[in-house]
C-alpha cells in the first residue's frame, strides 16, 4: 500500500513539475509495452521472462516476448532485454563493459535493459549474469523488493499503470568475483 501510494505520488510531481514518463509498461491493468529479445539468447530470455512474470503480478497485465527478427506489435513500448541490434546501434559494445556492469535506458520511445554477459571472473570459467542483474535493477525501480528468499519478503507493488521514468544508468559492482571459500577443516564436509 506504502509503495503504491509512493509510486502516485512521485507521479504527480513529475506530472506538476513538467516532467513526463518514459515509458508505460501497462495502461490501465493491459500491455502497453513489449519485451525484445536477441535470437538464441538464454539469459536475454530469462530477464524478459522475470520481468514479464513481475510486472504481471504488478499490474494484472502480461507483456509479450518476442524475438528480435519478428516485428514488435505496433503501438507498445519495445523493451530490448539482451544483446540485440538496438543496443548494437546505440553503441553499446560487450566488449566495452566492467565485469557484470549494467546498462539501463529509458525514453518514450523505448526501454533497454542490458548487461555484460562475458566470461566471468578472473577464472572465466562461467559467463556473468549481467542481463539478469539489469532486469533485477528494473524492477526495483518500479518498487519491487526481494527481502528474503520466500514470497513473505518479496515486496511487489500493485498498480494497473506500470510506469519507468526517464532513465539512463550504468552500474558496475565492485566485488569482481564471487565464490564459496571454504574455511580450513570444511573441505571435506563440503566436496
Amino acid at each position: 500500500m506504502k509503495s503504491n501510494f509512493t509510486v502516485k505520488i512521485f507521479a504527480l510531481l513529475l506530472v506538476a513539475c513538467g516532467g513526463s514518463f518514459a515509458a508505460q509498461l501497462t495502461r490501465d491493468g493491459k500491455p502497453a509495452a513489449v519485451f525484445v529479445v536477441p535470437d538464441a539468447a538464454p539469459q536475454a530470455c530469462a530477464a524478459a521472462e522475470r520481468m514479464q512474470n513481475i510486472v504481471a503480478e504488478m499490474s494484472g497485465a502480461k507483456l509479450a516476448i518476442v524475438a528480435e527478427s519478428a516485428p514488435p506489435p505496433a503501438g507498445l513500448v519495445p523493451v530490448y532485454v539482451g544483446w540485440t541490434r538496438f543496443a548494437a546501434a546505440q553503441g553499446i559494445q560487450q566488449n566495452d563493459l566492467e565485469p557484470e556492469e549494467i546498462v539501463l535506458g529509458a525514453t518514450d520511445r523505448h526501454v533497454l535493459v542490458l548487461g555484460n554477459e562475458g566470461p566471468a571472473g578472473p577464472r572465466k570459467q562461467d559467463v556473468q549474469d549481467g542481463t539478469i542483474f539489469a532486469a533485477v535493477e528494473v524492477l526495483e525501480k518500479l518498487g519491487c523488493r526481494w527481502l528474503w528468499p520466500d514470497p513473505t519478503g518479496h515486496v511487489i507493488p500493485k498498480t494497473t499503470n506500470v510506469v519507468l521514468p526517464n532513465l539512463e544508468y550504468r552500474h558496475a559492482p565492485k566485488v569482481v568475483d564471487r565464490g564459496m571459500r571454504l574455511q580450513v577443516g570444511m573441505a571435506s564436509s563440503f566436496p
